[in-house]
């Protein structure tokens, strides 16, 4: 059995039956493409459906319930962009865009209206199988914090009603603007966050440039250096020109 594989699978039941592989909803509407990931997927392991049209992709996100969706922006009839808004009002599963459209100003809209991840066509088709096992691992991940008062990654744990953070078991004192951005990240571990939707976060307005941006930039240098390194220690990735996204230890369980 393919072990990376079943890192993604669900957790078992409460009957203790097997879980079935993800599911993956492919929205391609060139039919070549979309033959070519409904098998490369299958192949792994996964069970996938496909879907030429937004209308079609809403029917069968809704009907199927995905554990996660590949989404091409180029669609006939509903532009894919704005299925970055309406597929998670339908069901909540991580959306990541395969896209031939390599704009900055793009891919930045798709994240900011609720995709988790992007690829640029032409791609590896084992950087594709890559970011689907990494956003399946954090759809599972996100799920088990089951603590609404207290976040993990890694060795890092935030008390948000005390609004302390430990970090390998010693106090981390961070200035608010700090812990909102860690907070924000540990949140959507995995999951790229843009300039702009830290910014609402934070500061509750957009930041594109100027002092907010430049602030946002200082803080997250400073969080850096707060928290630290180490082999349980998450690390916080800059994404140029677009934002930040958390990526948690090699083996570690949030909540535990």
């Amino acid at each position: 059995m393919n072990p990376t594989l079943d890192e993604a699978r669900s957790p078992r039941s409460r009957f203790g039956a097997r879980p079935e592989p993800p599911l993956v909803l492919v929205v391609e509407d060139d039919e070549a493409q979309r033959s070519t990931l409904i098998t490369t997927l299958t192949a792994h392991g996964y069970r996938v459906r496909g879907a030429a049209t937004g209308v079609e992709a809403l029917d069968l996100a809704e009907a199927t319930r995905p554990d996660l969706v590949l989404l091409d922006l180029g669609l006939p009839d509903v532009p894919g962009i704005e299925l970055c808004r309406h597929l998670p009002l339908r069901h909540a599963c991580p959306i990541v865009v395969v896209t031939g459209d390599d704009s900055d100003e793009q891919l930045v809209r798709a994240l900011d209206l609720g995709a988790d991840d992007y690829l640029v066509k032409p791609y590896n088709p084992q950087v594709l199988l890559a970011r689907a096992r990494v956003a399946l691992r954090h759809r599972v991940a996100t799920a088990s914090l089951v603590d609404d008062d207290v976040l993990h990654s890694g060795d890092v744990t935030i008390d948000l009603a005390a609004r302390s953070v430990f970090a390998g078991g010693t106090e981390v004192v961070l200035l608010p603007r700090q812990f909102e951005v860690l907070v924000a990240l540990v949140r959507n571990p995995g999951r790229l966050l843009t300039y702009a939707t830290l910014g609402r976060i934070v500061w509750g307005t957009d930041i594109e440039g100027g002092h907010h941006l430049q602030s946002l930039r200082t803080a997250v240098s400073r969080l850096r250096q707060a928290l630290g390194e180490g082999p349980l220690r998450p690390v916080i990735e800059t994404e140029r020109h677009v934002g930040y996204r958390l990526v948690e230890p090699a083996g570690a369980r949030p909540g535990s």
